[in-house]
């Protein structure tokens, strides 16, 4: 069993890579309304969850996987919040996709939000606070590695509390 087999995992979230910018966007609505978050979404029934983030990038960013140099699993984000069982033990496939200058884009405004290319030590940086709180911890460890891991968040009445990083291989 692969580690996309081993969880039954909702959602997809995606970062778009240029440079040193990441594609981030500005959310409308809950979760994490009014922060800027990676692109993705709901895994549809009988979709796989490569499959559900090519789609989810093209509905959100109008951008093909065709265009980009590379799609990467890269491993699985999962939260616990103790004090809100409605959104305990969830969790998103990740992805890092990578695109070179060759493409050509501007910040949009879309269904979903304000999408705009961000300087990575920006979305990154623990102290800013208009990113999902989660992304400056769990992104740059994906950065780093080729492997992917199992990202566990453990959260006490909606703050975060503490993650713990383990080798998928020893999920299954």
């Amino acid at each position: 069993m692969n580690s996309k087999q081993a969880f039954n995992i909702p959602y997809t979230i995606g970062f778009c890579l240029l440079d040193d910018m990441v594609l981030m966007l500005h959310r409308k609505f809950p979760p994490n309304q009014h922060l800027w978050n990676g692109v993705g979404g709901k895994i549809h029934k009988n979709e796989s969850p490569d499959d559900a983030m090519i789609r989810e990038l093209l509905e959100e960013t109008t951008l093909d996987i065709k265009q980009a140099e590379s799609m990467q699993y890269i491993g699985i984000v999962k939260w616990n919040v103790v004090g809100d069982e409605s959104n305990s033990h969830k969790g998103m496939y990740a992805y890092i996709i990578r695109f070179s200058s060759r493409i050509e884009w501007s910040t949009k405004m879309t269904d979903e939000g304000l999408l705009e290319w961000k300087k990575l030590d920006w979305v990154i940086d623990k102290a800013n606070h208009q990113v999902a709180d989660n992304i400056p911890y769990f992104l740059p460890y994906m950065l780093e590695t080729s492997v992917p891991l199992l990202y566990d968040f453990h959260y006490i009445d909606g703050v975060l509390d503490k993650l713990t990083v383990y080798s998928l291989d020893k999920q299954e």
